[in-house]
């Protein structure tokens, strides 16, 4: 018997926040712990053009918003991810770990989503010109 997966999709939303969700087949669904979102408000170490925000689900992994942020900014490498500071002690490390698990609680439905601030910054991706390309 196969079993159809209903993990977690992006879908645009008209204010362009991405928010994912997940869910269950309903014999499945526990309504005794519904889901929870949380907005992330990204901001980027030294250049305050590139923040954004997406609307998650407090079950998103670390790797899936590196993920959300590799989209918004292209090739880019190296991300670290920090809650309420960019300090080390403070990094979101451990990438299949989901914001619940480091302690980042939401509320039930996207309407009442509490905002969340998470500090992160990136290598670019190093390229080599062609010399064909710089004549």
């Amino acid at each position: 018997m196969a079993i159809i997966s209903t993990q977690p999709y992006y879908f645009e939303k008209p204010n362009d926040n991405i928010a994912l969700t997940a869910t269950a087949p309903a014999d499945m669904t526990n309504n005794s712990n519904p889901e929870e979102y949380v907005t992330l408000s990204f901001k980027l170490m030294d250049w305050s053009h590139m923040d954004f925000k997406r609307t998650l689900n407090t079950s998103t992994s670390i790797v899936t918003i590196k993920d959300i942020i590799k989209h918004h900014h292209g090739s880019i490498s190296s991300i670290v991810i920090c809650n309420h500071s960019f300090e080390e002690k403070n990094e979101l490390r451990h990438a299949y770990a989901t914001l619940k698990d480091y302690g980042i609680r939401g509320s039930p439905g996207i309407g009442n989503a509490p905002c969340v601030v998470l500090y992160y910054n990136f290598k670019t991706v190093e390229t080599q010109i062609d010399p064909i390309l710089m004549c």
